[in-house]
């Protein structure tokens, strides 16, 4: 399981002597138990997740700010209504506050949901997804969003700085970048459409696409430029176009299924120009699943950027000051230095650690926060020891924020981490 365990005590240069000083944590809560056999099954998606995107208002000279919110069933209480039905009730509000706090815009929507099966009452596929839409003056705010289950009268509360855009009217602006697992639209706009909030392509069965919007005031045609490009900022894709001219609003659905072969961490950029202006938008977004190349290769920047974990500090800043074939060279180098059997064609202890690496940016991705998975606390604790004996989570309470408890049973450790933020970014904050 752990890597002195896979190698033999010759490999205890691994584990690094200190993790993180951490804080004390409130007693554990029971919760499942999950052995290292179902351990890939733990780390699915969000249980709650929101996003929100600034989008050009129509003829308003404000903004329209787009605020999704999805969760799953199994954060709401489902009674049995009937010998073949089970039912829960619950209630979405949003609320937009100005920086005085005072209120700006708000909604509020009651849901009453129905399903056949006591399966269905605790899925974590069955989603519940629900659009707010408002037209604010450009500047910041707070966002408060508050699931009530109306059964329990349990609360789930997330609060939010959120800064608007100015897109107006009489120049050209962009909106911010949606991805989207499915849109199907229209000549008067879109008629469905499921977001990617978590940026990340993960499901061989989404469309994952780019959507965005430009506006103009001008006659004149604008230019367009959209770019597909990695952490080493190559390209992947780069297409320009002429758009607009007597039309002040245009769309735009550029697919990206397909046209990346390898996991990893990449930028889709938007910019727009005329001869006075330019405006540009840029979004991260993570690629877990490819099509024809399953895992991360050797030269995959992820991996040399994880060596910070495992490396000397001198060596790890003399690989990477270097470039080009002097790296390799220096990577390789490395690792037949360490390769536990050289005799073998495949170096066991670099293959592992690719593997490890490859984990973290499948299952521990924060795309809030534009981090791949092994620069997260998640994906530093799992590259330096593995996989857990077993894992605990506190998750599935809508009044509380997700805990997870990783057991190392043969080295007697253990690690707790906190999404504080409800968005899946998972802070370490106890060990023992």
């Amino acid at each position: 399981m752990f890597f002195e365990n896979l190698f033999g005590n010759r490999l205890r240069w691994l584990i690094l002597p200190s993790i993180l000083t951490v804080s004390p944590i409130p007693a554990q809560d029971k919760s499942a138990k999950v052995d290292s056999s179902t351990f890939v099954q733990t780390f699915g998606k969000p249980l709650f997740i929101y996003d929100t995107y600034t989008f050009p208002a129509q003829n308003t000279g404000k903004s329209q700010v787009r605020i999704f919110v999805r969760f799953v069933n199994d954060i709401l209480q489902f009674v049995k209504v009937n010998e073949a039905d089970y039912q829960a009730r619950y209630e979405v509000s949003t609320e937009i506050l100005d920086e005085d706090g005072g209120h700006v815009a708000g909604d509020i929507w009651r849901q009453k949901i129905a399903t056949r099966t006591y399966e269905e009452t605790n899925s974590r596929n069955a989603v519940n997804q629900h659009e707010f839409t408002f037209n604010l003056e450009a500047g910041s705010y707070e966002l408060r969003i508050e699931v009530t289950d109306l059964e329990t009268k349990r609360h789930l509360v997330r609060k939010d700085n959120i800064d608007i855009r100015n897109l107006p009217n009489n120049k050209i602006g962009l909106s911010d970048i949606i991805f989207v697992d499915s849109i199907k639209m229209d000549s008067s706009g879109i008629t469905h459409i499921v977001p990617n909030m978590t940026k990340t392509y993960e499901e061989p069965t989404s469309e994952f696409a780019g959507y965005f919007e430009l506006v103009s005031g001008r006659q004149d045609s604008v230019k367009l430029r959209v770019r597909i490009y990695d952490e080493e900022n190559n390209a992947l894709f780069d297409d320009s176009k002429a758009v607009l001219g007597e039309r002040k609003r245009y769309s735009e659905v550029v697919k990206i299924k397909g046209r990346i072969e390898t996991p990893g961490h990449y930028f889709f950029v938007v910019e727009a120009r005329t001869l006075e202006e330019k405006v540009m938008v840029r979004q991260d977004f993570f690629i877990q699943y490819a099509e024809k190349k399953p895992s991360l290769d050797h030269t995959s920047p992820a991996l040399l950027h994880a060596m910070k974990y495992i490396c000397d500090s001198d060596d790890y800043k003399l690989i990477t000051e270097a470039s080009g074939a002097a790296r390799r060279n220096l990577i390789d180098t490395f690792w037949q230095q360490r390769d536990p059997m050289p005799k073998t064609a495949e170096n066991e202890l670099r293959e592992e650690f690719r593997r490890r690496v490859e984990f973290t940016m499948r299952h521990f991705s924060v795309t809030t926060e534009g981090k791949p998975g092994w620069q997260t606390d998640r994906g530093r604790i799992y590259i330096l020891y593995g996989q857990p004996s077993e894992v605990r989570r506190r998750s599935v309470d809508i009044d509380s924020n997700p805990y997870e408890f990783w057991y190392y049973n043969d080295i007697d450790r253990r690690f707790v981490f906190l999404d504080k933020s409800g968005k899946g970014a998972y802070r370490l904050v106890h060990k023992d």
